[in-house]
């Protein structure tokens, strides 16, 4: 089938290995081997698919090495190898396929650092990365990714600052998912200027410091913030601040800072000025005291609330009444 181009065979049952012939399929430009259970080895074979654009062989059981030879696949778009047992590092090769705009790697054994040179993809959309055992910095050159839609590395070892121009070098980023690392220094106010930003998730670092900039209330398409498990301040007399500029992101949805040093004390009535559409809120282990504010009972379409291991007192007021769509309630009284 030498004029084949298009060869779907995703989702089923096979095994073993994968045919080297086919890299006899010169003209073939997709090949889907998605979520079945082959094993063994990437084939070097694969590389003479030289027409391929789209290579998928994500959830398998594939072993070994990502092959060098895939940067000889000039044409290719979508590099999809994630939730397999490959090993070893992100090839520096894989830079000089300019066409590249999904590469997702996720979910496999890949240790070292990120490549500098994958800096050179100016056509990047996703970029996904996490659950793997990368370490080092988030290299500058990713800021080269104008285009980057989707920037992913939760789950790994990564550590140092986030680039401080993160922001305004990449003006298209939707989600920015780095939970899971050991990552740390101030959260760079330039995110506020990625107007495109839905999802931020820095959770379980460990080591962000300072305020939550203000400037990322500017996100109007804001969904998600997962900023838990850190050490982030709020000490002076405009602690809350940031939470009461946070009300114009009216389609915020999830909100979770617990486990930081937002150790001001009382909450704000603002809190229940927050969006409308919020359906889950975590302020648990932040030191703050006194009542619980009624204005909190705005939120009606809250599903968890979590506010314990505080020092908030008296009893559990009315408002409790109207989020008729709570399932669950974390609250530590005194």
């Amino acid at each position: 089938m030498s004029y084949l181009a298009y060869l779907n065979l995703s989702t089923n049952r096979f095994s073993g290995q994968i045919p080297p012939d086919l890299g006899y399929l010169r003209n073939l430009k997709f090949l889907d081997l998605n979520y079945n259970s082959l094993q063994g080895s990437i084939p070097d074979a694969v590389t003479n698919c030289s027409s391929l654009r789209g290579l998928y062989l994500a959830g398998n059981l594939l072993v070994g090495e990502i092959p060098k030879k895939l940067a000889l696949l000039s044409s290719l778009l979508h590099l999809w190898l994630h939730s397999n047992n490959l090993t070893g590092a992100i090839p520096p090769d894989l830079g000089n396929i300019a066409t590249l705009r999904h590469v997702i790697l996720q979910s496999n054994h890949l240790h070292g650092s990120i490549p500098e040179e994958l800096g050179k993809l100016s056509n990047m959309s996703d970029l996904l990365l996490g659950g793997n055992r990368l370490t080092g910095r988030i290299p500058e050159a990713l800021l080269n990714f104008s285009s980057l839609q989707q920037l992913a590395m939760p789950v790994n070892m990564l550590h140092g600052p986030l680039p401080s121009k993160i922001g305004d070098s990449l003006p298209n980023l939707q989600l920015l998912y780095l939970g899971g690392n050991m990552l740390g220094g101030h959260i760079p106010e330039s995110l506020g200027n990625a107007s495109a930003l839905q999802s931020i998730a820095l959770e379980n670092n460990y080591g962000f410091t300072g305020r939550i900039p203000p400037p990322l209330v500017k996100l109007q398409k804001f969904r998600t913030l997962f900023l838990h498990n850190n050490n982030l301040e709020a000490e002076d007399s405009q602690s809350w601040e940031f939470l009461d500029a946070l009300t114009n992101c009216t389609l915020l949805v999830r909100l979770s800072l617990y486990g930081n040093l937002l150790q001001q004390g009382v909450l704000p009535d603002s809190v229940g000025n927050l969006s409308s559409n919020l359906d889950y809120l975590s302020l648990g282990s932040n030191m703050l005291y006194g009542l619980v504010p009624s204005s909190i009972g705005n939120l009606h379409k809250l599903t968890t609330l979590d506010l314990q291991y505080n020092s908030f007192t008296g009893a559990i007021g009315g408002w409790i009444e109207s989020m008729v769509n709570l399932e669950g309630l974390y609250q530590c009284l005194k």
